[in-house]
């Protein structure tokens, strides 16, 4: 384990101790506070419901000096009963004052787990959101720093060396021109990221006539490889942007065409579901294993079959641009694979009413 990965497992546990005594303090407060509350107002209403009760005042003889004696003896009797009630008081408040430790004990020992489940809800999201911003930090600077390095060092090289020839230096021009095209398209990669949508114009789309322009952009590449495009699209109008829609379907059917093998086929099927519009790419490429699957949509993501068999087409923001800009325009993207039979890709869009 790093020094870096054990000091994070202590910040880790350090708030998540902190915001479950947090949390507990809180429990125990508000548990105290409504038994301060219960017991003295219970106190209260024994005293009063024991005080008030109604007494027949003694009768009074005046006749018989006899009378003394008997009036001694009711004064004594009332005074006995006094303590009873008193000492009958004293044993509930006993009895209540317990039982309400013996609960806020039961709060307490229920509260820490509680404290720490609720601490662990609460900082789970913003843990994975602190990760995720690091690991898009860390996979952005070793993106940038490659083309960079590369394009330092042969110009380094080439200026240098003495002995440059005309043909040399202009295929060292063309590589440098290769790099600084590969971090220009990074640098849009990471903007379109970090847009949020505001420039968005949603209006009624028809899927048919985006779908046909952006097999029309891809077809030299398809035809290449003699790979055949095959479309069944019904007449089907959505709401969204168009120019952002047109981009996803760009980079859906352009990753169908990188990742099929040659003489092949590509479906683009759509169809209504609801109150949704279902667009489906579907290729017979490499497939994507089921431990990629759950990373697809990552930024700078490239699944294993991407970098051993095809080779690194591309910068693993392709998705990831796909996913923000379908979730902008209120769909959902998903995808279903099986290693060695191929993807398919599914759009979820709004019908126009």
């Amino acid at each position: 384990m790093t020094k870096m990965h054990k000091l994070l497992v202590l910040i880790h546990k350090g708030n998540t101790l902190r915001l479950a005594l947090s949390y507990l303090a809180i429990i125990m407060v508000l548990s105290a506070s409504f038994s301060v509350i219960f017991y003295q107002t219970s106190s209260t209403g024994l005293h009063l419901q024991f005080t008030s009760t109604p007494t027949s005042e003694p009768r009074r003889v005046l006749i018989l000096d006899s009378a003394q004696p008997l009036q001694t003896g009711h004064d004594e009797a009332l005074d006995s009963i006094n303590s009873q009630l008193q000492r009958s008081i004293h044993d509930i408040r006993k009895q209540l004052l317990q039982r309400l430790i013996m609960i806020n004990a039961g709060v307490l020992a229920t509260g820490v787990l509680f404290s720490f489940y609720l601490a662990r809800k609460t900082l789970a999201p913003i843990e994975a959101a602190m990760e995720a911003q690091s690991r898009f930090s860390s996979d952005a600077s070793h993106e940038l720093r490659t083309p960079i390095t590369a394009l330092r060092v042969r110009n380094e090289v080439a200026l240098y060396n003495p002995d440059l020839k005309l043909d040399d230096a202009k295929t060292i021009m063309q590589d440098s021109i290769d790099q600084a095209i590969k971090l220009e398209q990074i640098s849009e990669g990471l903007l379109r990221l970090s847009q949020n949508g505001q420039m968005l114009t949603k209006a009624p789309v028809t899927i048919e006539a985006v779908t046909n322009e952006a097999v029309r952009q891809l077809q030299e590449m398809a035809q290449a490889k003699d790979i055949t495009i095959h479309q069944v699209m019904p007449n089907i109008t959505v709401i969204a942007d168009l120019q952002s829609l047109a981009q996803v379907l760009t980079i859906l059917i352009d990753n169908a065409v990188k990742y099929s093998p040659k003489n092949s086929t590509i479906y683009i099927e759509g169809e209504s579901e609801g109150r949704y519009a279902l667009l489906r790419i579907r290729d017979h490429g490499p497939g994507i294993g089921s431990a990629d699957l759950p990373h697809i949509f990552d930024r700078f993501y490239r699944a294993d079959y991407a970098r051993t068999k095809h080779g690194k087409h591309g910068y693993g923001l392709g998705l990831a641009i796909a996913q923000k800009l379908i979730e902008q325009n209120d769909g959902k993207i998903t995808v279903t694979s099986v290693v060695g039979q191929g993807s398919t890709f599914t759009v979820r869009l709004p019908l126009a009413s």
